[in-house]
């Protein structure tokens, strides 16, 4: 990589884009100056912008009536998630709702199968297995790592 980035010959109209979540594990040499020049720092969703992630998440999920999934998104026990940690909480709970369905039998042919709902208890035992990917200690580590901020 270094070598196509800081080589001899040089490259017009070339830009290259480079994602993380362990910036500390980056060579120096790729964080030289010339090669990865701009650096961003996206920290994790705040309460607001998981419960909008929340929302586009369920968009097309058939919610049980009344289930507000904004605010379980924006409450404390999804604070440190990231929004693959969310899109992996919805996964769950869509598969705690297919493992309670009772399983119909000899459907007449033609017929779509029920569509499982999606309740709270869904999602409660979602939390017991989904966890957020950054610990606390990561989330300060890459806080500390975080370069001033440049506009762009």
């Amino acid at each position: 990589m270094l070598l196509h980035v800081g080589g001899l010959e040089p490259r017009k109209g070339v830009f290259v884009i480079a994602a993380t979540n362990r910036r500390d594990m980056i060579d120096a040499a790729m964080l030289r100056p010339g090669r990865l020049g701009k650096q961003l720092h996206i920290p994790l969703p705040a309460s607001d912008n998981r419960a909008a992630v929340m929302s586009t998440l369920t968009r097309k999920t058939p919610l049980a009536a009344g289930l507000d999934v904004t605010q379980l998104a924006a409450g404390p026990r999804c604070e440190g998630f990231s929004g693959a940690d969310l899109a992996a909480l919805v996964r769950e709970a869509c598969m705690q709702a297919l493992r309670s369905m009772p399983i119909p039998e000899g459907l007449p042919s033609g017929d779509a199968p029920p569509v499982p709902v999606v309740s709270m208890e869904h999602f409660e035992a979602a939390l017991e297995t989904v966890f957020p990917s950054v610990t606390e200690l990561d989330a300060l580590e890459c806080e500390g790592l975080r370069p001033p901020t440049t506009k762009i």
